[in-house]
């Protein structure tokens, strides 16, 4: 839209946009955000359970993983500039193939013999 109506928008912006030398300050983004990386509950089985199976010990554990992010960020992942350097290569400052991590749900059971 800046190309055909650029009176619209602020001229400082528009210089900082077409200035070939300059990084815009118009593409950093407060990047602030608060995950709910992990949250897990464990049940250790009564003893008379854990014997049916000829074990000393039984517990079974349900966990849920990168559950939830609160973020103002515009962007998909606020972690996204995690990826830069060896990880992301010269690619780094683009963050349109990044994705946020998915979430998980795991159980688990534990048996003690």
């Amino acid at each position: 839209r800046e190309n055909w109506y650029p009176t619209e928008y602020d001229a400082v912006y528009m210089a900082e946009i077409q200035s070939a030398g300059t990084f815009p300050g118009v593409m950093i983004d407060e990047a602030d955000f608060l995950k709910l990386r992990e949250v897990s509950v464990s049940y250790t089985l009564p003893s008379g359970w854990a014997a049916r199976f000829g074990a000393d010990r039984a517990s079974i554990s349900l966990a849920g993983r990168n559950l939830m992010t609160w973020t103002d960020y515009m962007g998909l992942e606020p972690e996204s500039t995690f990826n830069s350097g060896s990880r992301g290569g010269n690619y780094s400052l683009f963050e349109q193939n990044v994705l946020p991590q998915l979430a998980q749900f795991i159980a688990t059971i534990n048996v003690s013999f």
